[in-house]
């Protein structure tokens, strides 16, 4: 009954239904700069923080699918899952890339270390598989530069594993927001330069 645009669709892929427009991407890719309370919603994660005005809304997780409830984890290796979504070096799609492949160096290199862990970098791979090695994963690496959790960490999250993200005073105030109250992910804070440490504890 209600068409729902994302933020860079105009009107007219409404095709003269009722719509409304959801803003989870950053600014650079919104057809409306300022975008109306009366016809738009923000995802409670990074973008809000660019639409105060707008309600802001979850990033669901079908808890109660199988594919996102915990699965056997090994009790011999811990499981290190990375799904890297962008490489770059900088700017806003700078997601940690280079400092969680060195962490992964650092632990590969280090003859005590490797033998207790099996890291799985998983990209161009079906969603499928993804699910299955976060259902057996210990540990799930979002990405720590940007300062907002992913649905990497919500799914993760379902599937039980301890996430490493780093979520900033503006994605809280979202999150809170949210919630209508002050609460927290349950998330191991890591800025980038802290993932090779916060893995090793």
């Amino acid at each position: 009954d209600v068409v729902i645009l994302t933020a860079e669709m105009g009107k007219e892929h409404a095709h003269g239904k009722p719509w409304t427009r959801h803003h989870s991407t950053d600014p650079l890719r919104w057809i409306e700069q300022e975008p109306l309370a009366t016809r738009s919603t923000v995802v409670a994660q990074s973008p809000a923080r660019f639409a105060e005005n707008l309600d802001v809304l979850p990033n669901a997780v079908p808890i109660d699918d199988p594919r996102f409830v915990p699965g056997e984890k090994s009790d011999d290796k811990i499981n290190i899952v990375y799904t890297p979504t962008s490489k770059s070096k900088e700017g806003w799609t700078r997601k940690s890339y280079p400092d969680t492949m060195l962490a992964f160096r650092r632990i590969l290199n280090d003859t005590a270390l490797r033998p207790k862990v099996n890291i799985y970098l998983l990209e161009d791979t079906p969603f499928e598989q993804i699910m299955a090695a976060r259902r057996r994963a210990h540990i799930v690496i979002d990405e720590c530069s940007t300062g907002s959790y992913h649905s990497t960490t919500l799914e993760s999250l379902s599937c039980g594993a301890a996430v490493l993200t780093w979520i900033d005073s503006d994605t809280q105030y979202a999150v809170s927001r949210l919630m209508g109250k002050d609460i927290c992910l349950p998330v191991i804070q890591t800025g980038e330069k802290e993932i090779y440490r916060n893995l090793r504890m």
